[in-house]
């Protein structure tokens, strides 16, 4: 469970850092819709996530696993459709977001890992 936690954490917190670089092109309108976009977005990382990888799967390996991005994109723009507070201004800037939740969350697991190590 506090795996599960600290996982939503992470990801919230990626999403507001991405909010905050992407300025008016990714908005929340409070923290509970940060809170709840987290959630769908894990949800439909998890999920859906694993199941596009094998259907797409040489798509995926021609791409490097870039392919990834659009998928992350595509999670967004229907969390997008999901929460009334978040809004993001269209599918391109939903993958550049997705980038840097990618990004924010490495360097945030990585701390986390190496907090525990020490």
């Amino acid at each position: 469970m506090r795996k599960f936690l600290v996982s939503w954490a992470v990801g919230g917190l990626a999403l507001w850092v991405a909010s905050l670089v992407l300025g008016g092109r990714m908005e929340f309108a409070s923290f509970w819709d940060v809170v709840w976009t987290a959630l769908l977005f894990g949800l439909l990382n998890a999920l859906l996530g694993p199941l596009l990888k094998i259907l797409t799967c040489p798509l995926y390996i021609l791409s490097l696993g870039l392919l990834r991005f659009i998928f992350c994109g595509l999670f967004l723009l229907i969390a997008d459709s999901l929460v009334r507070g978040f809004e993001i201004s269209g599918f391109l800037w939903a993958v550049v977001a997705s980038v840097i939740v990618s990004v924010v969350t490495t360097v945030l697991s990585a701390q986390l890992r190496d907090g525990k190590e020490g």
